[in-house]
């Protein structure tokens, strides 16, 4: 997925490893079952770069975090086998031309952001655009790469005390929590219940009354139309536009020049 061998080597190494355990387990062995985890693949990128010389430039972080991401995709497979989910597959190829994006799975030394510019090892730097102001300590640098611009997103881990106003030792209020469901929206310690506002159930009575009342208006004014057109007509006078008359709570008939105009 990265690069050369490395690439083509975590998916290819996952699926033998199954095909060869599916065998065994038909050959009725079972002691020699070994299924790869992700630090076994750990244990093999030490073997993949000293084959690629293009591979050991890539930093040592960013090699592990394609094992990561195949090592999730199969237990997200293996969950929905679990829950009997139709449909599953395991982790397949991606295209080259299609893997766009990178992870360095920490900040520091190895990924970092310095006067306004994106620090990556191995790659350079990057200068940033629009780089929102964020509170805690960064994580996982995130690189998309498009046709043109570098997207880079990066998660922060703030602590309780930046984010939230604690609770002062001397505060009279009692302790209180809350908890989400089914049934209700949210539940209280005091087992109090509180439902989302619901406006469409509580004002659907007034919207059929406001939709009918436009629904007239818009017949009226058709109508008016009409009659002023055939009128125009009948007297050799032009008749204005129907975007031109206005809207009324009581459409009448207006007056021949409120809506007319002569040639």
């Amino acid at each position: 997925m990265l690069a050369g061998g490395y690439a083509t080597s975590c998916l290819p190494d996952r699926i033998e490893n199954r095909a060869a355990n599916k065998l065994l387990k038909q050959q009725g062995v079972t002691e020699d079952l070994h299924y790869l985890s992700q630090s076994d693949q750990y244990a093999d990128i030490i073997e993949y770069v000293s084959h690629d010389t293009a591979l050991s430039k890539v930093h040592s972080q960013v090699r592990q975090n394609v094992a990561v991401r195949v090592d999730e995709g199969y237990k997200r497979f293996f969950d929905a086998l679990k829950e009997g989910r139709a449909n599953v597959h395991p982790s397949k190829f991606i295209e080259r031309k299609k893997y766009h994006s990178i992870t360095y799975p920490q900040c520091g030394p190895a990924a970092k952001i310095k006067n306004g510019k994106l620090l990556l090892l191995g790659l350079g730097e990057f200068r940033l655009f629009d780089l929102p102001q964020g509170q805690g300590e960064a994580q996982d640098p995130y690189g998309k790469v498009q046709a043109g611009p570098v997207h880079c997103i990066i998660t922060a881990e703030a602590q309780e005390k930046d984010v939230l106003d604690l609770i002062r030792p001397d505060d009279p209020r009692q302790d209180a929590g809350f908890d989400t469901g089914l049934t209700a929206l949210l539940t209280d310690s005091e087992g109090n219940e509180y439902d989302p506002p619901k406006a469409w159930y509580d004002y659907r009575a007034r919207l059929r009354s406001a939709q009918k009342k436009m629904s007239r208006q818009f017949e009226a004014r058709e109508k008016q139309y009409e009659v002023l057109a055939a009128r125009a007509k009948a007297e050799g006078r032009r008749v204005s536009p129907l975007k031109d008359i206005p809207y009324s709570n009581r459409p009448e008939v207006p007056d021949q020049g409120s809506c007319e105009t002569p040639y």
